[in-house]
């Protein structure tokens, strides 16, 4: 049987901060335009930054001169601010279209607390309760910050949404992390967006690049958050032992991410087999509703990692409830296994999607391949659908067992689905096409077009009333060479009648093949 993993929360984090620059009045009537140049400008008490003429120097400064609704048009400069949207205030921040606007403090200081841990939060960019913030063309980088940090005890963020809306397009948030000495403390998140009980935050991210974090890329958490995150990338640090990073988390929360890419997070010092932590491209745990679809998702120790069990990770359960969640037309390709060999196959390191715990997920039309485990595994999975995805050369194609809290994966729907050419080490139930191991049951397996996988096309190690003894049905899947299967049968079954009348009809032709029989009209 196969051995399961805790996945990604030694590299899971959930704490950001509050800011103490800028402000403006919540309840002025007008926005307007305000205009910022770092090299020309003045914060003279009797500029009002309103002419492009004659800008204010820092952004900051713009802040304190705005009113609901205005947008800060700042020039190609470097920005040594630490900023903080108040309370109800709604403002754009936008950079050039061309050249480069550069927000990067050399210091921060405890702007916020985070809304779930009330972890001091010092975050160049920060949005506090019921505020609308807006940032365009402009890059983030914490790099001249990183020696404010002297323990564990603080958290480091690029941009902070506390219970805050708005959108964010073409902003780069980079290197936010702390002293070298301090990388593993579970710290330093590029985007961050929470609510507290009873709060709201939403935002759009378009076209957003997130790298050099120390713990996440981009972090949604809390039942009152919402994001979507579509055309952004987002890249760890590679193959580390010092933290098990995440591309994009969501947590408790609801999410889309769509057309983007998130790669190299990949932990090499996942101490197995007593915790055993890895590194996640999409970490998705007890979410609302959720869309996954058309990302690249590659080279992380898993690619996108699914569950609805917080139990897992000894936090209470979800306070959101499982909407509908769909993983569809990605890649998620080349996840990989960094352990240096400490984990064997079959403990859950590189696998390209994994369900783990979760039902009701609709998983179609992914490509997951060149993976250093399965394409595909089902770990305590159930009434979930598996359509139409293609796992090959992966060390095995689709997996179907046990998961962490949920023993058995049952239920479960897996039609049309192609697996070749998998090649795992076959004395550790790698290298077959689909695996259904002796924990799953009453799972449909159908349709599939299976060929050249190094151990066997079809494999069920169960037993029971279904196919060939197995407790599962296997109905006209295509193997290569045929029936390449154990036992034998799986491969070339035929679904049941679907109906009496149906199966009187069959049994009569089986005994007078030579007979068609149709029902009457």
């Amino acid at each position: 049987m196969r051995g399961i993993r805790r996945t990604g929360v030694a590299g899971t984090a959930v704490l950001l901060a509050i800011g103490v620059l800028g402000g403006g009045s919540a309840f002025a009537s007008s926005g307007g335009s305000l205009y910022v140049n770092g090299s020309t400008g003045s914060d003279s008490g009797a500029n009002t930054c309103r002419l492009a003429s004659h800008p204010c120097l820092t952004i900051g400064y713009a802040l304190s001169k705005t009113t609901f609704g205005s947008t800060i048009h700042v020039a190609a400069g470097t920005y040594p601010e630490q900023l903080t949207i108040s309370s109800n205030m709604s403002v754009t921040i936008t950079g050039p279209s061309g050249g480069s606007a550069t927000i990067e403090p050399s210091t921060v200081s405890q702007n916020d607390t985070d809304t779930d841990s009330s972890t001091p939060e010092y975050a160049i960019v920060d949005a506090q309760p019921n505020s609308n913030l807006t940032l365009k063309n402009l890059v983030i980088d914490g790099s001249a910050a990183s020696s404010t940090f002297t323990g564990c005890a603080d958290d480091y963020v690029g941009v902070y949404y506390d219970g805050a809306s708005g959108s964010m397009a073409k902003v780069t948030v980079q290197n936010i992390v702390l002293p070298p000495a301090l990388f593993g403390c579970q710290d330093g998140l590029g985007v961050y967006v929470a609510s507290a009980y009873g709060g709201a935050a939403s935002v759009s991210m378009s076209n957003v690049t997130v790298t050099n974090y120390d713990k996440n890329g981009i972090t949604c958490d809390d039942p009152g958050t919402s994001c979507s995150v579509v055309h952004s990338t987002v890249t760890g640090v590679g193959p580390t032992g010092l933290i098990a990073q995440n591309g994009v988390q969501i947590w408790d929360a609801s999410g889309s991410i769509t057309n983007s890419t998130v790669t190299q997070n990949s932990y090499t010092n996942p101490d197995y087999p007593s915790n055993f932590y890895g590194g996640t491209g999409v970490l998705v745990i007890d979410a609302g509703s959720l869309n996954v679809s058309n990302d690249r998702v590659q080279y992380n120790d898993t690619n996108i990692y699914t569950n609805e069990e917080a139990g897992d990770y000894g936090f209470p359960q979800p306070t959101i409830a499982q909407g509908t969640w769909t993983v569809s037309g990605n890649n998620a390709s080349f996840a990989v296994n960094s352990s240096g060999g400490s984990v064997p196959f079959g403990a859950g390191i590189g696998d390209g999607i994994d369900l783990l715990d979760v039902a009701g997920i609709t998983v179609s039309g992914n490509t997951a391949s060149h993976s250093a485990e399965f394409g595909i595994g089902l770990y305590g999975a159930g009434s979930d659908t598996i359509t139409n995805n293609v796992a090959s050369q992966n060390g095995g194609g689709f997996y179907i067992g046990t998961g962490y809290s949920v023993p058995d994966s049952t239920g479960n729907t897996l039609n049309g689905n192609t697996a070749s050419s998998n090649s795992g080490p076959s004395d550790l139930n790698g290298g077959d096409g689909i695996l259904a191991d002796t924990t799953s049951s009453g799972n449909t397996i159908e349709n599939s077009v299976l060929g050249r996988n190094i151990r066997y096309d079809a494999e069920d190690l169960s037993s029971g009333s279904g196919t060939s003894g197995t407790a599962n049905g296997w109905y006209s899947n295509t193997c290569t060479p045929h029936n390449d299967s154990n036992p034998a049968g799986l491969c070339n079954s035929t679904p049941p009648p679907a109906d009496a009348t149906l199966a009187r009809m069959a049994h009569v032709a089986a005994l007078h093949p030579h007979v068609r029989v149709r029902p009457a009209h």
